[in-house]
């Protein structure tokens, strides 16, 4: 997939998403979702070709939901940072200038 496909020369790398977001899964458009468990499989293909850090920034309603999914085991060096708790919602202010992952 592009996720594990695109950024294989990297040194490390910052995966960052944000928008709807549901109980484990992330709205791509109005017909597809990506559940944390795909994405889970992409980073875990791309984490093996790098040699360096993932990073990964979800800001979204219910992104705390995929932090079961998406951490790391064994010595992989993973970090991913979510904006909320699975079961509440994200706030964007102010057009989005006021939010978790504004200053990322």
């Amino acid at each position: 997939h592009v996720i594990s496909d695109w950024a294989v020369d990297a040194e490390s790398v910052f995966v960052y998403l944000t928008g709807p977001g549901i109980l484990k899964s992330f709205q791509l458009n109005d017909s597809e979702a990506l559940s944390a468990q795909r994405l889970n499989g992409w980073l875990d293909a791309l984490q093996s070709q790098i040699p360096g850090n993932l990073i990964v920034v979800y800001d979204a309603s219910s992104s705390g939901s995929f932090l079961p999914q998406l951490s790391s085991d064994g010595e992989a060096k993973r970090l991913v940072l979510s904006s909320s708790v699975a079961d509440e919602s994200a706030f964007f202010v102010s057009q989005g200038t006021l939010s978790f992952s504004n200053h990322y």
